[in-house]
């Protein structure tokens, strides 16, 4: 993982997250502007930047520039570098606790990092999302049922693993591709035709005349869907006439769409 700033910051727009951390909005508009000024760029620190078989430089990643931050809180840059790092002065003041909050975020994400790299028993993994949940959210009445959907599903899809009897290790990618799987089969429940305008996922058989239907995220490379094949899918490896293919699926979606549109298609 590469830890990119805009990809971290991103991660601040999800307000049960940032309430966690204590970061306002404001304070993340604040924040957006000393992570650009102060370097940041990628990876968490050099150790970060090795795994990924690049060459650290000591520089541009987020220690390195919370690193600048705080300093800026205890001396100015007028002042001289110290240990050849030189003081960031935007983060001083009152508003200098906004840096603690991030690098609390930080701290987590580093922790979780190595935490989830290596592959665990089944039962290793049943309380890892509450525990996830909990280190990186703080719910409202509004998300509470989107968080204990999400526990729901992550314990189901264990116990079925501990029902076979499976007893190996698994890597994280495995139960995480099963959760997104069937947290998006539960969103087949929203409502639909419930007004004049409706807003829904593609799906089958639901190619009911509209006179206008507007699709968003048609953006090439994404839609039809490219998912790379997991290594123990055979079917993947050797395919033969009549296999089921996501990217057929989704081209017939958009077929569908097409035929709905009884006066406008807006992509």
């Amino acid at each position: 993982i590469r830890f990119v700033s805009e990809d971290v910051l991103a991660l601040l727009d999800v307000p049960v997250l940032a309430a966690r951390f204590d970061i306002t909005e404001e304070g993340l508009r604040y924040l957006r502007q000393w992570v650009n000024e102060s370097g940041i760029r990628w990876g968490i620190d050099d150790d970060n930047v090795r795994e990924l078989e690049l060459p650290a430089t000591g520089q541009h990643t987020w220690r390195f520039g919370l690193t600048r931050m705080l300093l800026g809180y205890a001396m100015e840059s007028a002042q001289g570098e110290w240990q050849s790092v030189l003081p960031y002065d935007e983060s001083s003041g009152l508003i200098a606790e906004l840096v603690g909050h991030l690098a609390s975020l930080l701290m987590q994400l580093n922790i979780w990092r190595r935490g989830l790299a290596q592959e665990r028993p089944l039962e290793e993994w049943l309380p890892v999302c509450r525990d996830m949940l909990n280190a990186f959210f703080l719910p409202d009445a509004e998300t509470e049922a989107a968080m204990t959907l999400i526990e729901q599903q992550w314990q189901a899809i264990i116990a079925e693993g501990l029902g076979a009897q499976y007893g190996d290790a698994v890597p994280l990618s495995l139960l995480r591709d099963e959760l997104a799987q069937r947290l998006d089969q539960e969103r087949i429940s929203q409502r639909f035709l419930a007004g004049p305008v409706n807003i829904c996922t593609l799906m089958p058989m639901r190619s009911i005349p509209f006179k206008v239907v507007c699709l968003l995220g048609m953006n090439d490379g994404v839609y039809p869907r490219q998912l790379a094949p997991l290594g123990f899918d055979l079917m993947s490896q050797k395919p033969k006439r009549g296999d089921r293919s996501r990217r057929d699926d989704d081209r017939y979606l958009f077929l569908e769409a097409l035929i709905s549109a009884q006066q406008k298609l807006y992509e």
